[in-house]
């Protein structure tokens, strides 16, 4: 519509033509209808009919084609800064509590060690011929080794603790910015679906528990490779992700379902 006969038509029209969400739209139109109202009364002030103020204010101000194109074209822009931005922080988060279940896993890990499990956690299987300069190294910084295979058993209860502990103790310095930009920007919420973190999350934490848990079993089945109780440990802890994923995908759906807009 070039012309309209009143305000309420202009809006009316120009509601048709914008493709931006919901809330942009209301807060577009609620502007565009006061700066309309305040210039009508402006020249009704002046001695000028209403259906005359309104209508030169509208000519004024430009055709709904041409104010829904602009605004159009900025909302677009908006939304796709917004979507990455969205996208990049869900990345993040997901990052950061795979940094900190690897912690975790590597604590658990730890914890059955101490209980004399070392070699079920971390032991290098028996059929392993290693060179004999890895073997030599080993026993040298194991003294209490009889073995290489135990000497390198032994090493990677010191390595991999450290590696697990450091990974983890990243995730938790990283989780204090990206959760607290999460917590404030609640409305970066609402530009993914509510169902896109969990599934993700769901989808990677599940493949994961698949690939360790292949891992451990074929260690435990063929030796041929070593830590398996590691493994198995990881893949455990992948699975609770994966279910607690799950869990939380299965809900988000359900309030999808109750309202659109969640």
């Amino acid at each position: 519509m070039s012309s309209a006969d009143s305000i309420d038509d202009y809006l009316d029209d120009l509601a048709e033509h914008l493709t931006a969400s919901p809330d942009r739209t209301r807060r577009f139109l609620a502007e565009v209808e006061s700066h309309l109202r305040d210039e009508s009364e402006a020249s009704v002030s002046k001695g000028i009919e209403q259906l005359e103020a309104e209508i030169s204010a509208i000519r004024s101000f430009g055709t709904t084609a041409q104010i829904a194109k602009a605004e159009n074209h900025i909302s677009w822009k908006s939304s796709r800064s917004s979507v990455i931005a969205a996208s990049f922080g869900l990345v993040l988060r997901l990052v950061t509590i795979g940094m900190i279940v690897i912690g975790l896993a590597g604590g658990a890990a730890q914890i059955f060690a101490n209980f004399g499990l070392v070699n079920a956690i971390y032991g290098l299987p028996s059929n392993v011929i290693m060179s004999a300069s890895s073997c030599a190294h080993w026993l040298a910084v194991q003294p209490t080794a009889a073995t290489c295979q135990q000497a390198g058993t032994l090493e990677a209860s010191n390595d991999l603790p450290m590696i697990y502990f450091a990974t983890g103790f990243l995730g938790l310095l990283l989780a204090i910015p990206v959760f607290i930009v999460w917590f404030r920007h609640r409305t970066t919420r609402k530009v993914l679906p509510a169902t896109l973190g969990p599934a993700i999350s769901s989808a990677m934490f599940g493949a994961a528990a698949i690939g360790l848990f292949s891992l451990g079993v074929t260690n435990a089945v063929i030796s041929t490779t070593w830590g398996k109780g590691v493994w198995l440990i990881d893949a455990t802890a992948a699975l609770i992700v994966c279910a607690v994923s799950l869990a939380l995908l299965l809900r988000a759906i359900r309030r999808s379902y109750v309202s659109p807009n969640v």
